[in-house]
């Protein structure tokens, strides 16, 4: 069984969080590929800074958790690492209260 690899990033023009399948760089430039309204693929660069993979784990209210959210769990909260290091430390106990791209100066421990 594979797992689908899913990224999201912020666009440049309107700094919203698009989400998408493939991350392409061209030069300095990222773009992300990800279906429109008409199930067309189009491709919206994003800021390189706010790229985030999915790590497959789903929060209680069955959300995609991503790299750099930051989760609630016994009102403690963390901020998801990158995928290559959580090492099965997430489960559905845990609530997505936001994100680190969009709070940078928060001051929260590493999951």
């Amino acid at each position: 069984m594979s797992k689908d690899i899913k990224f999201r990033g912020k666009c440049k023009l309107t700094e919203k969080w698009i989400y998408g399948d493939v991350i392409i760089m061209i030069g300095d430039r990222h773009l992300i590929c990800c279906h429109d309204e008409n199930k067309k693929w189009i491709e919206i660069e994003i800021e390189s800074k706010s790229i985030c993979q999915c790590t497959g784990y789903k929060d209680i209210n069955h959300i995609d958790i991503y790299e750099n959210d930051i989760v609630k769990y016994d009102d403690e909260c963390y901020v998801v690492p990158s995928v290559k290091k959580i090492n099965g430390q997430l489960n559905e106990d845990f609530k997505i209260v936001g994100n680190k791209i969009d709070n940078p100066n928060l001051k929260i421990k590493t999951l």
